[in-house]
């Protein structure tokens, strides 16, 4: 059955909707419409009020080469915060990148980030999220 076209762009919005059907459905959505999860960022977002600056460096000291063992990249590190809306940030942000969701989960779960994360929990207070990225464009 031939369906008429009569915007360029209906063929590729169909093609969305029924991948994006696919994927509620439980199906495997057809081939070249969606990369693997994989292939998606993976990105740290904390946001750190320091208790105890002294015994929080002990922290800031190692975790940078522990998250580049993972692959992980800092985007933003305790830099000047400018909030917009909403409450104001109750410290320091932090944004890391990972290779994927996957990448960052495993290198906070992992043994050497494990043996330190004290370090931040017991001088600061935070929130800590991980987010996955877009696929690539």
């Amino acid at each position: 059955m031939k369906v008429p076209v009569r915007h360029p762009g209906q063929l590729a919005c169909a093609a969305l909707l029924l991948a994006g059907a696919a994927m509620v459905s439980g199906m495997a959505p057809p081939a070249g419409t969606a990369p693997p999860a994989e292939t998606r960022k993976g990105y740290l977002i904390a946001e750190i009020a320091v208790t105890n600056p002294d015994a929080y460096q002990s922290y800031v000291s190692v975790v940078p080469a522990i998250l580049a063992k993972c692959g992980g990249r800092y985007l933003a590190r305790a830099g000047r915060t400018r909030p917009r809306e909403g409450s104001p940030v109750a410290g320091r942000i932090v944004v890391v990148e990972f290779p994927s969701l996957a990448a960052a989960e495993a290198c906070l779960d992992g043994p050497e980030y494990k043996a330190i994360e004290h370090r931040r929990t017991d001088n600061a207070v935070s929130r800590v999220f991980l987010v996955e990225g877009l696929e690539p464009q």
